[in-house]
């Protein structure tokens, strides 16, 4: 009798069990939060750290599903944003932040995954030019984008003027057939796509001249860091620990995501930018080594701005605060 009354009792436990098992998974399902995600440009090694995360698994570890979409030329990440056909984002330069929320669009920066932007000019050796300075007066190919992001701070800080922006056609043959051609590039790529063409170059990085902005920002919606903050901080540091695997282990699973995304990069590309951003340190320096990978601070935004509002490219007053918020970086050390 004591034996069946046994059994009874765990008959009905394990039911119990079963129920609260069945009524769980789909919150847990319903609870997975999927984020669209857009890049700022084609499959390359400038977003490593997102890529080897997908590869690895590592949003997925934190709780959210993340689908990685590429940007390109024509790709307007603030209209699919706005329009709400991606989620999160990415913008180059502290100024594209501001530029967007002074267009009206509720958006704001929660990590940088470029302490150092990459943007440089690139010339022809041999034409005489040693420095920024040299180039006042002088044609640059730049984009539509460049031309309201780092050209307004050449322009302040170095007499540019807009009569010497010329069409960038997203692609290095009308530099590689002018020896005295100037134009934009990025330091992770550029040098090396005109080396193949046994073209000898000079890239002036911007950065060494005072271009102060951060590079690779995470743009999210408003919505999202008041209403979803979890999923905002689980995406931060699945990206973090996945730069810090594809700088510091086994890069191949983001250079296979990469390759697969676009059959035209190249392993000798894919290991030549990753060098660059090690050994430059745009992704990980002294500052992120102490805070964590993504790390932003109120120093940097407001002397930035400064420096932009002296030299006339924002007036007076124009607040950044709200362009960006240090609620999901500055945790400490990212693991490695």
């Amino acid at each position: 009798m004591l034996w069946h009354e046994t059994k009874r009792r765990i008959k009905l436990a394990l039911t119990g069990l079963a129920c609260l098992w069945s009524c769980w998974l789909p919150q847990a399902a319903q609870a997975r939060e999927k984020i669209v995600f857009l890049t700022g440009w084609t499959a390359q090694a400038d977003y490593g750290g997102f890529y080897q995360a997908v590869a690895e698994g590592l949003y997925d570890k934190h709780g959210i599903t993340v689908e990685l979409r590429e940007g390109g030329p024509g790709i307007n990440a603030s209209q699919l944003l706005a329009a709400k056909a991606v989620d999160f984002a990415l913008v180059q330069s502290n100024d594209a932040v501001v530029n967007l929320r002074r267009a009206g669009a509720p958006v704001t920066a929660v990590a940088a995954f470029a302490q150092k932007n990459q943007q440089t000019l690139i010339t022809h050796k041999g034409n005489g030019i040693a420095s920024l300075a040299d180039m006042k007066g002088k044609p640059i190919m730049i984009s539509t984008g460049s031309a309201t992001t780092f050209w307004p701070w050449l322009r302040a800080k170095y007499g540019f003027t807009d009569t010497q922006i010329r069409k960038f056609a997203f692609s290095l043959a009308p530099f590689l057939s002018d020896p005295n051609a100037i134009q934009q590039g990025f330091i992770t790529s550029t040098e090396y796509l005109a080396s193949q063409q046994k073209a000898e170059t000079t890239s002036f990085l911007l950065a060494d001249y005072g271009y102060a902005s951060y590079g690779v920002l995470l743009v999210v919606p408003e919505d999202w860091v008041k209403n979803k903050p979890a999923a905002v901080q689980a995406f931060v540091d699945a990206t973090a620990e996945g730069w810090s695997h594809f700088l510091y282990g086994n890069p191949e699973p983001a250079m296979a995501l990469i390759k697969q995304r676009d059959p035209q990069m190249s392993d000798g590309l894919l290991k030549f930018a990753r060098e660059r951003l090690v050994s430059l340190q745009v992704v990980d320096d002294a500052n992120t080594a102490r805070l964590g990978i993504g790390a932003m601070s109120d120093q940097r935004w407001r002397e930035h701005m400064d420096v932009l509002v002296q030299e006339g490219v924002f007036p007076a007053g124009t607040d950044t605060r709200g362009a960006y918020t240090l609620q999901f970086v500055n945790r400490g050390p990212t693991p490695k």
